[in-house]
């Protein structure tokens, strides 16, 4: 019994998800292209020449604020280990970010090894394996989500 709890427990993640989406405006593509802050979402001020020129290029411009520059170094004084948290929080706006090629196929594979041996007469209790990495995957998304938005007016 537990084990289907715990195996369904990231449908909770999917409709909190939609819950946040439907409340928020997502702003990834202004983030991308460094129009405003990934921290604390006020506008850099960027010229529009700028932004047009940022258009048709693939990279990835996301951007502090000075403030929140400032916030972060003073912060990493006072505690160097959250220089972790910043990196993380980085990552997750830039276009390096590609969890599914780590996570989903190592999911499936877990799986499609549990269904095999199941299949076999062999059961392993993988379910606890796929079941974390499923809920370690849906919180790091919508951790993504709820960082990249905000509320609508």
């Amino acid at each position: 019994m537990f084990s289907v709890i715990f195996c369904f427990l990231p449908f909770l993640f999917l409709f909190f998800q939609f819950y946040i989406l439907k409340k928020r405006r997502t702003l990834v593509w202004e983030i991308k292209k460094g129009e405003i802050c990934y921290n604390c979402k006020e506008s850099l001020n960027i010229p529009e020449k700028d932004i047009w020129d940022r258009l048709m290029k693939s990279e990835d411009f996301s951007k502090i604020c000075i403030s929140c520059s400032r916030d972060r170094k003073i912060s990493l004084l006072k505690k160097p280990l959250l220089i972790w948290k910043y990196k993380f929080q980085k990552s997750i706006v830039s276009n390096k970010f590609k969890i599914n090629w780590i996570f989903l196929p190592i999911i499936f594979f877990f799986i499609i090894l549990d269904a095999i041996l199941i299949f076999c007469g062999v059961r392993l209790g993988l379910w606890l394996v796929y079941g974390s990495l499923n809920i370690i995957w849906w919180s790091i998304i919508t951790y993504k989500t709820y960082y990249t938005t905000v509320k609508k007016k």
